[in-house]
């Protein structure tokens, strides 16, 4: 995948009001991004609940909007951090370039492991909808990215991947990758 440098502001949105700062849980990868936070609450019920009234988050931006209204003469203050912390980096950054239609920064085609770190992230922040046309790629057994030489791991991403996004197509994948499986393939 391209991924940008994490000591740089990714700008995913010309006037984005919202930096999302996204650390690992370990604290070695950390990415900062300026999103619309109008986006977020578009794409996920949580951001939404996150951004409203009843949470500091949503205070803070709605502080934010006020002080930015209040500056005279063009100055413009910094737009608010939100600090999201143990999540997976990079996923967030395709799931958070995708939702403001920036994917075309990415590869082509993910890997199995990738694709179930996205589905972690979009269950934590439930982006499924956001991200239903690539759900729908990717929870289609033929489709599902799987390395020859890593197949009984890539198939249990996939069984992953299909359960974390809530896929309809659950059922189908789980029975097509179990038909696959040796009985032995825990050992394997």
């Amino acid at each position: 995948m391209n991924f940008t440098n994490q000591h740089t502001t990714i700008h995913l949105h010309d006037e984005g009001n919202l930096i999302l700062v996204v650390k690992d849980a370990d604290h070695t990868q950390r990415r900062h991004f300026l999103v619309s936070s109008s986006i977020l609450v578009a794409a996920s019920p949580v951001f939404a609940k996150m951004l409203g009234p009843n949470f500091k988050e949503g205070r803070q931006l709605r502080e934010a909007r006020a002080a930015q209204g209040a500056i005279a003469g063009g100055e413009t203050s910094l737009p608010p951090t939100i600090h999201l912390e143990e999540d997976d980096v990079l996923a967030m950054e395709f799931i958070l370039s995708s939702i403001h239609f920036k994917a075309d920064r990415f590869e082509a085609s993910l890997t199995a492991e990738m694709i179930a770190r996205i589905a972690v992230q979009s269950d934590k922040y439930n982006f499924h909808a956001a991200l239903m046309p690539w759900i729908r790629s990717w929870c289609d057994v033929e489709r599902f990215p799987l390395d020859y030489f890593n197949k009984l791991r890539d198939m249990g991403y996939g069984i992953l991947a299909a359960y974390r996004f809530h896929s309809p197509n659950l059922p189908s994948v789980s029975a097509a990758f179990a038909k696959d499986m040796p009985p032995d393939f825990a050992e394997t």
